[in-house]
This record gives C-alpha cells, sequence and structure tokens, in this order.
C-alpha cells in the first residue's frame, strides 16, 4: 500500500522540474501543516474537485508517472488543526467501472461506507456512520475534534489499473473551525 499526495497547500515540493505532485508527506506534528487554517474563502466546507479525465494537468502528469495500485491511498484534503469535522459530502461526476473509495481521516480508527464510484452519485457521510445519506437526516454524534492537522484520504479499496484516468469526483469534509481569531 503506498500513499499518494495529492492534496492542495501545505508546503511546497521539492520535485524535479517543480511538478506539483507528489506532494510534502503530510505529518501531523510537522510545523508546516500545524500552521494551517481553515481557508477565509471556503468557509465551513474545503470543496476539493479531483478530475483524472484530463483538464487537471498537474493530476493528469502524476498519473502518467505514477504507479497506483488497489489499496493505495489517495492524501486529498488537509484537515487543519482545532476543527470539528462533522462529515464529508461526495459528488461522482463521471463515474468509472469496477472503481471504489473508501474515506478515512489518517490515523483515525474510524468506519466509513465505501463510495462505489462506478455511477453517478452524491451523498453525505458522517463519522463512523454505518451508511451514506443521499437525503435526510444525519447523526452527528461521532463528529470528531482534535488539535493537530489530519489528512483526508481515500483509499481505493477496488480498483483496476488505469481506472482512475476516467474518474471525475468532488469531496467536500464539512468543518466548524472553532479556534479562530481573537477580539479585544
Amino acid at each position: 500500500m503506498a500513499i499518494h499526495e495529492l492534496y492542495v497547500g501545505g508546503p511546497p515540493s521539492r520535485n524535479i522540474g517543480l511538478s506539483m505532485y507528489p506532494a510534502v508527506p503530510f505529518s501531523e506534528t510537522d510545523p508546516a501543516f500545524t500552521g494551517i487554517g481553515v481557508a477565509a474563502h471556503k468557509g465551513d466546507c474545503d470543496t476539493r474537485l479531483l478530475d483524472f479525465t484530463g483538464p487537471d494537468h498537474a493530476l493528469a502528469e502524476w498519473l502518467r508517472n505514477a504507479v497506483v495500485a488497489q489499496g493505495d491511498k489517495l492524501g486529498v484534503v488537509i484537515v487543519p488543526r482545532n476543527v470539528l469535522y462533522m462529515g464529508f459530502y461526495y459528488k461522482i461526476i463521471n463515474p468509472v467501472a469496477g472503481l471504489s473509495l473508501t474515506p478515512s481521516l489518517r490515523g483515525k480508527a474510524l468506519v466509513y461506507t465505501a463510495i462505489d464510484a462506478s455511477a453517478a452519485a452524491e451523498g453525505f457521510v458522517a463519522p463512523g456512520a454505518g451508511g451514506i445519506v443521499t437525503e435526510g437526516a444525519v447523526t452527528l454524534a461521532a463528529a470528531q475534534y482534535d488539535n493537530k492537522p489530519d489528512m483526508f484520504d481515500l483509499t481505493l479499496t477496488a480498483y483496476t489499473a488505469g481506472t482512475l484516468s476516467g474518474l471525475k469526483m468532488i469531496v467536500s469534509p464539512v468543518l466548524k473551525a472553532v479556534a479562530t481569531g481573537g477580539y479585544r
């Protein structure tokens, strides 16, 4: 199992030719990550479009040069420290037959339902929830707080070589900052 850091933000990469990916390996104790806060322009959702179909040239270049296998993790969104993590929204825009992704927060022992990426779909998953909610009430009883940053990962639980190149999806961790600013 390999970890492929495909997040946006964080410390600059030292890749040959200044390629964006792979990004610097994530560490919850590295000062380069502990100083990252919630992006003011994104509000309570840190939405990320993962477009492996071609228009995202950095992802396309990484995919041409990477060796990807079933069981690999894709680190796709940095979750800043001092946030209440309530779950995540996802939307499969361009489905890929035979592809399944299991979300997780790196280092957390939460159980998530795998996302079937073989059909166009969208839904919300709360931490530790037993399923995907497509409409209606969700329980946030397992919402997570951490004073260290985390990485939102997608594990390739069902994957055939080359199928990732057709995927286009949105992932959006839903966060609430609990330690921002101060007033006098």
